[in-house]
Protein backbone atom coordinates (compact mmCIF):
# COMPACT_ATOMS: atom_id res chain seq x y z
CA UNK A 1 0.00 0.00 0.00
CA UNK A 2 1.20 3.28 -0.97
CA UNK A 3 -0.22 4.99 2.26
CA UNK A 4 -0.68 8.44 0.14
CA UNK A 5 -3.72 10.29 1.83
CA UNK A 6 -1.85 8.95 5.40
CA UNK A 7 1.30 10.99 4.00
CA UNK A 8 -0.52 13.85 3.18
CA UNK A 9 -1.91 14.12 6.71
CA UNK A 10 1.66 13.00 8.55
CA UNK A 11 4.38 12.57 5.79
CA UNK A 12 7.68 12.66 8.81
CA UNK A 13 6.07 9.60 10.61
CA UNK A 14 4.67 8.06 7.59
CA UNK A 15 7.34 7.49 5.84
CA UNK A 16 9.49 7.18 8.64
CA UNK A 17 7.36 4.32 9.83
CA UNK A 18 7.27 2.58 5.81
CA UNK A 19 10.97 2.61 5.80
CA UNK A 20 11.48 0.98 9.14
CA UNK A 21 9.16 -1.81 8.36
CA UNK A 22 10.47 -1.90 5.30
CA UNK A 23 13.90 -2.83 6.68
CA UNK A 24 12.31 -5.58 8.57
CA UNK A 25 13.62 -5.23 11.94
CA UNK A 26 11.46 -2.72 13.98
CA UNK A 27 11.41 -3.14 17.58
CA UNK A 28 8.22 -2.53 20.07
CA UNK A 29 9.70 0.56 21.11
CA UNK A 30 10.59 2.26 17.28
CA UNK A 31 6.69 0.88 16.54
CA UNK A 32 5.72 2.90 20.11
CA UNK A 33 7.41 6.09 19.50
CA UNK A 34 6.92 6.23 15.45
CA UNK A 35 3.14 5.32 16.14
CA UNK A 36 2.73 8.05 18.99
CA UNK A 37 4.49 10.44 16.36
CA UNK A 38 2.21 9.62 13.68
CA UNK A 39 -1.23 10.52 15.39
CA UNK A 40 0.34 13.78 16.86
CA UNK A 41 1.58 14.85 13.25
CA UNK A 42 -1.80 13.68 12.01
CA UNK A 43 -4.01 15.75 14.37
CA UNK A 44 -1.92 19.07 13.80
CA UNK A 45 -2.39 19.23 10.21
CA UNK A 46 -6.00 18.53 10.79
CA UNK A 47 -6.23 21.30 13.06
CA UNK A 48 -4.18 23.59 10.36
CA UNK A 49 -6.84 22.31 7.82
CA UNK A 50 -10.01 22.87 10.01
CA UNK A 51 -8.50 27.02 10.85
CA UNK A 52 -8.06 26.89 6.98
CA UNK A 53 -12.35 25.78 6.52
CA UNK A 54 -11.36 22.74 4.70
CA UNK A 55 -13.51 20.96 7.05
CA UNK A 56 -15.18 19.30 4.57
CA UNK A 57 -12.04 18.07 3.21
CA UNK A 58 -10.92 16.10 6.41
CA UNK A 59 -14.34 14.86 6.71
CA UNK A 60 -13.98 12.90 3.16
CA UNK A 61 -10.54 11.67 3.98
CA UNK A 62 -11.02 10.78 7.11
CA UNK A 63 -11.80 7.30 6.06
CA UNK A 64 -8.99 6.96 4.06
CA UNK A 65 -6.68 8.09 6.81
CA UNK A 66 -7.49 6.27 9.27
CA UNK A 67 -7.96 3.26 7.43
CA UNK A 68 -3.86 3.21 6.25
CA UNK A 69 -2.86 4.43 9.82
CA UNK A 70 -4.88 1.38 10.98
CA UNK A 71 -3.26 -0.65 8.84
CA UNK A 72 0.04 0.62 8.69
CA UNK A 73 0.24 0.37 12.40
CA UNK A 74 -1.12 -3.26 12.30
CA UNK A 75 1.18 -4.58 9.95
CA UNK A 76 4.50 -3.42 11.95
CA UNK A 77 2.83 -5.08 14.80
CA UNK A 78 2.11 -8.57 12.79
CA UNK A 79 6.07 -8.21 11.51
CA UNK A 80 7.22 -7.70 15.14
CA UNK A 81 5.03 -11.04 16.42
CA UNK A 82 5.73 -12.98 13.67
CA UNK A 83 9.24 -12.66 15.38
CA UNK A 84 8.32 -13.33 18.42
CA UNK A 85 6.36 -16.57 17.54
CA UNK A 86 9.30 -17.72 15.61
CA UNK A 87 11.80 -16.95 18.39
CA UNK A 88 9.53 -19.64 20.73
CA UNK A 89 9.05 -21.92 17.51
CA UNK A 90 5.39 -21.44 17.32
CA UNK A 91 3.91 -22.49 14.53
CA UNK A 92 1.71 -19.49 14.13
CA UNK A 93 0.80 -16.04 12.36
CA UNK A 94 0.12 -12.69 13.53
CA UNK A 95 -3.48 -11.67 12.81
CA UNK A 96 -4.30 -8.19 11.65
CA UNK A 97 -7.08 -6.46 13.10
CA UNK A 98 -10.20 -5.13 10.95
CA UNK A 99 -10.63 -0.98 12.08
CA UNK A 100 -14.32 -0.09 12.68
CA UNK A 101 -15.72 1.09 9.52
CA UNK A 102 -19.24 2.10 11.57
CA UNK A 103 -17.02 4.46 14.11
CA UNK A 104 -15.42 6.18 11.70
CA UNK A 105 -18.49 7.07 9.62
CA UNK A 106 -20.20 8.53 12.67
CA UNK A 107 -17.14 10.65 13.27
CA UNK A 108 -17.25 11.63 9.33
CA UNK A 109 -20.82 12.59 9.54
CA UNK A 110 -20.13 14.43 12.69
CA UNK A 111 -17.43 16.54 11.39
CA UNK A 112 -19.33 17.57 7.86
CA UNK A 113 -21.61 19.48 10.56
CA UNK A 114 -19.20 20.29 12.91
CA UNK A 115 -18.36 24.13 13.72
CA UNK A 116 -14.57 25.04 13.92
CA UNK A 117 -14.45 24.53 17.81
CA UNK A 118 -16.39 21.72 17.89
CA UNK A 119 -14.23 20.02 14.42
CA UNK A 120 -11.00 20.66 16.89
CA UNK A 121 -12.63 18.14 19.93
CA UNK A 122 -13.74 15.92 17.63
CA UNK A 123 -10.19 15.66 15.82
CA UNK A 124 -8.16 15.86 19.93
CA UNK A 125 -11.00 13.27 21.29
CA UNK A 126 -12.24 10.88 18.52
CA UNK A 127 -9.79 10.81 15.48
CA UNK A 128 -6.95 10.78 18.34
CA UNK A 129 -8.49 7.73 20.11
CA UNK A 130 -8.90 5.61 17.02
CA UNK A 131 -5.43 6.01 16.03
CA UNK A 132 -4.03 5.00 19.26
CA UNK A 133 -6.37 1.97 19.00
CA UNK A 134 -4.63 0.51 16.14
CA UNK A 135 -1.97 -1.37 18.08
CA UNK A 136 -4.24 -2.18 20.97
CA UNK A 137 -6.58 -3.91 18.88
CA UNK A 138 -4.08 -5.60 16.72
CA UNK A 139 -3.14 -7.03 20.59
CA UNK A 140 -6.30 -8.13 21.74
CA UNK A 141 -7.03 -10.18 17.38
CA UNK A 142 -3.80 -12.25 18.48
CA UNK A 143 -4.02 -12.73 22.34
CA UNK A 144 -7.86 -14.39 21.18
CA UNK A 145 -5.57 -16.38 18.32
CA UNK A 146 -2.80 -17.61 20.96
CA UNK A 147 -5.82 -18.18 23.58
CA UNK A 148 -7.66 -20.21 20.93
CA UNK A 149 -4.74 -22.35 20.05
CA UNK A 150 -4.74 -23.45 23.56
CA UNK A 151 -1.82 -21.37 24.92
CA UNK A 152 -2.94 -20.19 28.35
CA UNK A 153 -3.04 -16.02 28.34
CA UNK A 154 -3.93 -13.25 30.69
CA UNK A 155 -4.07 -9.69 30.40
CA UNK A 156 -2.60 -7.41 33.04
CA UNK A 157 -3.38 -3.81 33.66
CA UNK A 158 -1.55 -1.71 36.06
CA UNK A 159 -2.32 1.62 37.01
CA UNK A 160 0.34 3.99 36.51
CA UNK A 161 2.54 6.92 38.24
CA UNK A 162 0.66 9.97 39.96
CA UNK A 163 -2.94 10.13 40.19
CA UNK A 164 -5.33 7.65 38.78
CA UNK A 165 -9.12 8.14 38.51
CA UNK A 166 -11.53 5.86 39.51
CA UNK A 167 -12.72 3.94 36.25
CA UNK A 168 -8.48 3.20 35.58
CA UNK A 169 -8.83 1.61 39.40
CA UNK A 170 -11.19 0.03 39.13
CA UNK A 171 -9.80 -2.09 35.97
CA UNK A 172 -6.30 -2.24 37.59
CA UNK A 173 -5.12 -6.17 37.38
CA UNK A 174 -4.45 -9.53 36.61
CA UNK A 175 -7.29 -11.57 34.31
CA UNK A 176 -7.30 -15.09 32.42
CA UNK A 177 -8.13 -14.24 29.18
CA UNK A 178 -11.24 -15.86 27.99
CA UNK A 179 -12.27 -16.73 31.70
CA UNK A 180 -12.52 -13.38 33.33
CA UNK A 181 -12.15 -11.21 30.30
CA UNK A 182 -12.46 -11.06 26.82
CA UNK A 183 -11.48 -9.33 23.39
CA UNK A 184 -13.25 -5.54 23.11
CA UNK A 185 -13.58 -5.67 27.10
CA UNK A 186 -12.63 -2.01 29.32
CA UNK A 187 -9.67 -3.34 30.41
CA UNK A 188 -7.84 -3.14 27.02
CA UNK A 189 -9.13 0.68 26.90
CA UNK A 190 -7.49 3.81 27.81
CA UNK A 191 -8.78 7.51 28.18
CA UNK A 192 -6.89 10.78 27.13
CA UNK A 193 -4.36 11.13 29.13
CA UNK A 194 -3.76 7.57 30.49
CA UNK A 195 -1.08 6.09 31.55
CA UNK A 196 -1.87 2.72 32.61
CA UNK A 197 0.08 0.07 30.65
CA UNK A 198 -2.05 -3.08 29.75
CA UNK A 199 0.56 -5.99 28.84
CA UNK A 200 -0.71 -9.76 27.14
CA UNK A 201 1.04 -12.20 28.38
CA UNK A 202 0.98 -15.54 26.32
CA UNK A 203 3.37 -18.65 26.84
CA UNK A 204 7.01 -16.98 27.45
CA UNK A 205 6.07 -13.59 25.41
CA UNK A 206 5.11 -10.26 27.43
CA UNK A 207 3.65 -7.29 25.24
CA UNK A 208 3.03 -3.92 26.49
CA UNK A 209 -0.25 -2.54 24.44
CA UNK A 210 0.38 1.18 25.26
CA UNK A 211 4.45 0.78 25.34
CA UNK A 212 4.52 -1.84 22.65
CA UNK A 213 7.39 -2.94 24.20
CA UNK A 214 8.01 -7.04 24.34
CA UNK A 215 10.23 -8.91 25.93
CA UNK A 216 10.45 -12.64 27.17
CA UNK A 217 9.67 -13.87 31.02
CA UNK A 218 12.28 -16.61 32.07
CA UNK A 219 11.21 -20.16 32.60
CA UNK A 220 10.91 -19.40 36.55
CA UNK A 221 8.92 -16.08 35.95
CA UNK A 222 6.36 -18.02 34.16
CA UNK A 223 5.74 -20.78 36.76
CA UNK A 224 5.86 -18.41 39.69
CA UNK A 225 3.48 -15.79 37.76
CA UNK A 226 1.14 -18.76 37.31
CA UNK A 227 1.61 -20.35 41.09
CA UNK A 228 0.69 -16.86 42.45
CA UNK A 229 -2.28 -16.41 40.80
CA UNK A 230 -2.54 -13.07 41.23
CA UNK A 231 -4.07 -10.12 38.98
CA UNK A 232 -0.96 -8.48 38.58
CA UNK A 233 2.67 -9.44 38.98
CA UNK A 234 4.48 -8.36 42.20
CA UNK A 235 7.89 -9.62 44.48
CA UNK A 236 5.25 -11.00 46.48
CA UNK A 237 7.06 -14.40 48.15
CA UNK A 238 5.47 -17.54 47.29
CA UNK A 239 5.69 -18.90 51.51
CA UNK A 240 3.35 -15.48 51.94
CA UNK A 241 1.20 -16.33 49.23
CA UNK A 242 0.66 -19.91 50.46
CA UNK A 243 -0.10 -18.75 54.07
CA UNK A 244 -2.75 -15.69 52.26
CA UNK A 245 -4.70 -18.57 50.25
CA UNK A 246 -4.74 -20.74 53.56
CA UNK A 247 -6.18 -17.88 55.33
CA UNK A 248 -8.73 -17.01 52.40
CA UNK A 249 -9.62 -20.69 51.91
CA UNK A 250 -13.46 -20.77 53.58
CA UNK A 251 -14.40 -17.59 51.99
CA UNK A 252 -16.68 -17.49 49.08
CA UNK A 253 -15.50 -17.71 45.23
CA UNK A 254 -16.29 -14.18 44.63
CA UNK A 255 -14.76 -12.57 47.41
CA UNK A 256 -11.38 -14.31 46.77
CA UNK A 257 -11.96 -13.09 43.59
CA UNK A 258 -12.26 -9.41 45.25
CA UNK A 259 -9.56 -9.84 47.18
CA UNK A 260 -7.22 -11.34 44.62
CA UNK A 261 -8.43 -9.20 41.61
CA UNK A 262 -8.74 -5.79 43.35
CA UNK A 263 -7.03 -5.16 47.05
CA UNK A 264 -4.25 -7.54 46.25
CA UNK A 265 -3.32 -5.45 42.55
CA UNK A 266 -3.69 -2.32 44.93
CA UNK A 267 -0.95 -3.41 46.92
CA UNK A 268 -3.04 -2.50 50.46
CA UNK A 269 -1.12 -4.53 53.45
CA UNK A 270 -3.60 -6.67 54.80
CA UNK A 271 -3.82 -6.45 58.88
CA UNK A 272 -6.11 -9.64 59.77
CA UNK A 273 -9.65 -8.44 62.05
CA UNK A 274 -10.06 -10.28 64.76
CA UNK A 275 -13.65 -10.75 66.99
CA UNK A 276 -13.79 -8.84 69.91
CA UNK A 277 -13.96 -10.77 73.11
CA UNK A 278 -15.83 -8.61 75.24
CA UNK A 279 -19.40 -6.63 73.49
CA UNK A 280 -18.91 -2.71 73.23
CA UNK A 281 -22.20 -0.58 73.85
CA UNK A 282 -22.65 1.91 70.84
CA UNK A 283 -21.21 5.57 72.50
CA UNK A 284 -18.01 2.90 73.43
CA UNK A 285 -17.57 2.17 69.80
CA UNK A 286 -18.22 5.59 68.59
CA UNK A 287 -15.51 6.88 70.97
CA UNK A 288 -12.94 4.34 69.90
CA UNK A 289 -12.96 4.91 66.20
CA UNK A 290 -13.46 8.45 65.43
CA UNK A 291 -12.00 11.28 65.86
CA UNK A 292 -10.14 14.44 64.17
CA UNK A 293 -9.54 13.25 60.63
CA UNK A 294 -5.70 14.15 59.28
CA UNK A 295 -5.83 12.01 56.01
CA UNK A 296 -7.16 13.48 52.91
CA UNK A 297 -10.61 12.15 53.71
CA UNK A 298 -11.74 8.48 55.18
CA UNK A 299 -15.01 9.39 55.60
CA UNK A 300 -15.88 5.70 53.66
CA UNK A 301 -13.58 3.39 55.63
CA UNK A 302 -13.84 5.00 58.67
CA UNK A 303 -17.66 4.26 58.23
CA UNK A 304 -17.10 0.64 57.29
CA UNK A 305 -15.12 0.17 60.29
CA UNK A 306 -17.67 1.16 62.32
CA UNK A 307 -20.22 -1.27 60.77
CA UNK A 308 -17.49 -4.11 61.50
CA UNK A 309 -17.25 -2.98 65.13
CA UNK A 310 -21.29 -3.15 65.36
CA UNK A 311 -20.73 -7.07 64.25
CA UNK A 312 -18.29 -7.29 67.22
CA UNK A 313 -15.12 -7.38 64.88
CA UNK A 314 -11.82 -5.53 66.53
CA UNK A 315 -11.08 -2.83 63.63
CA UNK A 316 -9.78 0.20 63.51
CA UNK A 317 -9.46 3.03 60.28
CA UNK A 318 -7.47 6.21 60.08
CA UNK A 319 -4.48 4.71 57.50
CA UNK A 320 -5.03 7.27 54.73
CA UNK A 321 -2.87 6.05 51.98
CA UNK A 322 -3.47 3.66 49.25
CA UNK A 323 -6.51 1.82 51.65
CA UNK A 324 -8.40 5.34 51.96
CA UNK A 325 -8.53 5.60 47.87
CA UNK A 326 -9.49 2.12 47.50
CA UNK A 327 -12.37 2.09 49.85
CA UNK A 328 -13.41 5.81 48.61
CA UNK A 329 -14.53 4.29 45.26
CA UNK A 330 -18.55 4.17 45.13
CA UNK A 331 -17.56 0.97 41.98
CA UNK A 332 -15.18 -0.80 45.10
CA UNK A 333 -17.73 -0.89 47.56
CA UNK A 334 -20.76 -1.59 45.52
CA UNK A 335 -18.79 -4.83 44.24
CA UNK A 336 -17.29 -5.23 48.10
CA UNK A 337 -21.42 -5.47 49.35
CA UNK A 338 -22.42 -7.77 46.20
CA UNK A 339 -19.35 -10.38 47.07
CA UNK A 340 -20.13 -10.52 50.68
CA UNK A 341 -24.02 -11.07 50.08
CA UNK A 342 -24.99 -7.65 51.11
CA UNK A 343 -28.17 -6.10 49.24
CA UNK A 344 -27.95 -2.59 48.46
CA UNK A 345 -30.68 -0.29 47.67
CA UNK A 346 -29.45 2.34 44.72
CA UNK A 347 -30.76 5.40 43.46
CA UNK A 348 -30.15 7.41 40.26
CA UNK A 349 -33.70 8.08 38.27
CA UNK A 350 -32.70 11.76 39.05
CA UNK A 351 -30.52 13.81 37.48
CA UNK A 352 -28.65 15.42 40.37
CA UNK A 353 -26.88 14.07 43.38
CA UNK A 354 -28.92 15.86 45.57
CA UNK A 355 -32.44 14.51 44.21
CA UNK A 356 -30.97 11.66 44.35
CA UNK A 357 -29.80 11.48 47.86
CA UNK A 358 -33.17 12.58 49.06
CA UNK A 359 -35.07 9.61 47.77
CA UNK A 360 -32.57 7.32 49.03
CA UNK A 361 -33.45 8.66 52.45
CA UNK A 362 -36.99 8.01 51.89
CA UNK A 363 -36.42 4.71 51.33
CA UNK A 364 -34.88 4.05 54.55
CA UNK A 365 -36.47 1.92 57.40
CA UNK A 366 -36.84 2.94 61.08
CA UNK A 367 -34.68 0.81 63.39
CA UNK A 368 -31.66 -0.17 61.04
CA UNK A 369 -28.61 1.51 60.54
CA UNK A 370 -27.44 2.26 56.61
CA UNK A 371 -23.91 2.89 55.45
CA UNK A 372 -24.85 5.96 52.52
CA UNK A 373 -23.06 6.86 49.73
CA UNK A 374 -24.15 9.63 47.80
CA UNK A 375 -22.04 12.66 46.84
CA UNK A 376 -18.53 13.60 47.80
CA UNK A 377 -19.24 11.75 51.58
CA UNK A 378 -20.36 8.18 52.54
CA UNK A 379 -21.41 8.14 56.36
CA UNK A 380 -23.93 5.75 58.49
CA UNK A 381 -27.46 6.86 58.23
CA UNK A 382 -30.54 5.89 60.20
CA UNK A 383 -34.27 7.05 60.83
CA UNK A 384 -34.28 7.79 64.63
CA UNK A 385 -38.09 8.23 65.48
CA UNK A 386 -38.98 9.81 62.34
CA UNK A 387 -35.99 12.11 61.73
CA UNK A 388 -33.28 11.01 59.58
CA UNK A 389 -29.69 10.72 61.48
CA UNK A 390 -25.96 10.50 60.14
CA UNK A 391 -23.07 9.14 62.52
CA UNK A 392 -20.02 11.82 62.52
CA UNK A 393 -16.72 10.20 62.65
CA UNK A 394 -14.46 12.54 61.55
CA UNK A 395 -14.48 15.50 64.11
CA UNK A 396 -11.85 16.30 66.79
CA UNK A 397 -14.51 16.98 69.24
CA UNK A 398 -17.79 16.18 68.10
CA UNK A 399 -18.43 12.88 67.35
CA UNK A 400 -21.78 10.67 67.37
CA UNK A 401 -25.23 10.92 65.70
CA UNK A 402 -26.55 14.02 64.11
CA UNK A 403 -29.75 14.83 63.28
CA UNK A 404 -30.01 15.79 59.10
CA UNK A 405 -32.56 18.68 60.11
CA UNK A 406 -33.25 20.29 56.35
CA UNK A 407 -31.99 17.40 54.31
CA UNK A 408 -31.44 19.03 51.27
CA UNK A 409 -28.77 21.42 53.22
CA UNK A 410 -27.16 18.73 55.02
CA UNK A 411 -26.71 16.58 52.15
CA UNK A 412 -25.01 19.72 50.65
CA UNK A 413 -23.08 21.20 53.19
CA UNK A 414 -21.98 17.55 54.61
CA UNK A 415 -22.17 15.28 51.94
CA UNK A 416 -21.12 17.61 49.11
CA UNK A 417 -24.76 16.50 46.68
CA UNK A 418 -25.07 19.01 43.99
CA UNK A 419 -28.17 20.30 42.64
CA UNK A 420 -26.52 20.27 39.15
CA UNK A 421 -27.04 17.62 36.68
CA UNK A 422 -23.27 18.27 35.97
CA UNK A 423 -22.39 16.19 38.97
CA UNK A 424 -24.53 13.41 38.71
CA UNK A 425 -24.13 10.30 40.81
CA UNK A 426 -25.96 7.53 42.24
CA UNK A 427 -27.35 7.37 45.66
CA UNK A 428 -26.29 3.79 47.62
CA UNK A 429 -27.43 2.29 51.28
CA UNK A 430 -26.89 -1.04 52.58
CA UNK A 431 -28.52 -2.01 55.51
CA UNK A 432 -25.02 -2.69 57.90
CA UNK A 433 -27.39 -5.70 59.77
CA UNK A 434 -25.92 -7.82 56.11
CA UNK A 435 -22.28 -7.87 56.98
CA UNK A 436 -21.24 -10.18 60.23
CA UNK A 437 -20.31 -12.62 57.98
CA UNK A 438 -16.04 -14.26 57.63
CA UNK A 439 -16.14 -12.25 53.99
CA UNK A 440 -16.62 -8.82 55.53
CA UNK A 441 -14.56 -9.60 58.18
CA UNK A 442 -11.50 -10.70 55.68
CA UNK A 443 -11.95 -7.45 53.64
CA UNK A 444 -11.64 -5.12 56.59
CA UNK A 445 -8.26 -6.76 57.02
CA UNK A 446 -7.19 -4.06 54.60
CA UNK A 447 -8.65 -1.05 56.54
CA UNK A 448 -7.77 -2.18 59.87
CA UNK A 449 -5.42 -0.22 61.65
CA UNK A 450 -2.92 -0.27 64.58
CA UNK A 451 -4.10 2.32 67.30
CA UNK A 452 -0.72 3.87 67.42
CA UNK A 453 -0.97 4.12 63.00
CA UNK A 454 -3.88 6.02 63.01
CA UNK A 455 -3.83 9.34 61.16
CA UNK A 456 -6.78 11.00 63.46
CA UNK A 457 -6.12 13.71 66.64
CA UNK A 458 -6.91 17.11 67.60
CA UNK A 459 -5.42 18.53 64.79
CA UNK A 460 -7.61 16.72 62.41
CA UNK A 461 -11.23 17.73 61.15
CA UNK A 462 -13.79 16.56 59.40
CA UNK A 463 -14.11 16.21 55.23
Amino acid sequence: MAYEILKKYAPNAAQKLIDEMADGKITQNQLSTISSNLTVEMLKNMNVNIAAGKLQQIANDLYSVLGENYELVGECYAQIQNRIYAAEKLKMQATKAEMSKKRVERIAERLKIATESLAKVIVEKDVSSMSRQAYGDSVKVNTDQASEAGLKTYIVRTLGSGKNCEWCRDLAGKYEYGVDVHSGDDVFRRHDNCNCTVESICDKTVTNVHSKKSYQLSESEVLAFEEQNLKSLTNTRIDDIIEREKRFETLNEKTRDYINNRLETANIEYNEVKLRKEKLSESEIIDMISGGDKTKGSCASVALAYAGQKQGYDVLDFRGGDSMIFFSNKINKVKMFDVVGAKTIEVNSAKTSLTNGKRIIQQLEEGKEYYLSVGRHAAIVRINSGMPQYLELQSPIRNGWKNFGDVGAKLKSRFGCSPSSKYFSAAYATDISQLGNDEFKTILGYINTSSYEQAKGATGYVK
